[in-house]
């Protein structure tokens, strides 16, 4: 099993890079190169392009499903998901990321400037 990172404010910029990098979509946790809903998990649809909630789900280790520890992965990257949704206002991330008005920029500052306050709120503590 790889190694994921569990600090919210590392799983937070790790996934605002895995958007910028792959690129961000709405409607699925995660699409392929045609735009069709990937398998996260599965190698055969290599997802392209991720939502705010699968970019977190993948860099925080989720879709490993070698088992070990999964539980707490998800756990750890559903509390990240509730955080954000509660922030925003909206009921849940993948709502609020499928909002028409909604642009990639938004959804990638809003990981970064939360991670940056996470940081900048346990220095203070």
């Amino acid at each position: 099993m790889t190694n994921y990172p569990t600090d919210p404010a590392d799983i937070l910029e790790a996934a605002a890079d895995l958007l910028e990098t792959t690129g961000w979509t709405k409607g699925a946790y995660a699409r392929n190169k045609d735009g069709d809903h990937a398998d996260e998990d599965s190698p055969a649809q290599i997802a392209e392009s991720y939502c705010a909630a699968g970019a977190i789900r993948r860099v925080a280790g989720c879709y490993d499903f070698s088992g070990i520890g999964r539980t707490s992965l998800f756990n750890n990257a559903t509390d990240i998901e509730r955080m954000l949704a509660k922030q925003v206002g909206f009921g849940s991330l993948p709502a609020w990321n499928d909002q028409p008005e909604r642009k990639a920029h938004q959804v990638i500052d809003l990981m970064k400037h939360t991670a940056k306050d996470l940081r900048n709120r346990r220095e203070a503590a």
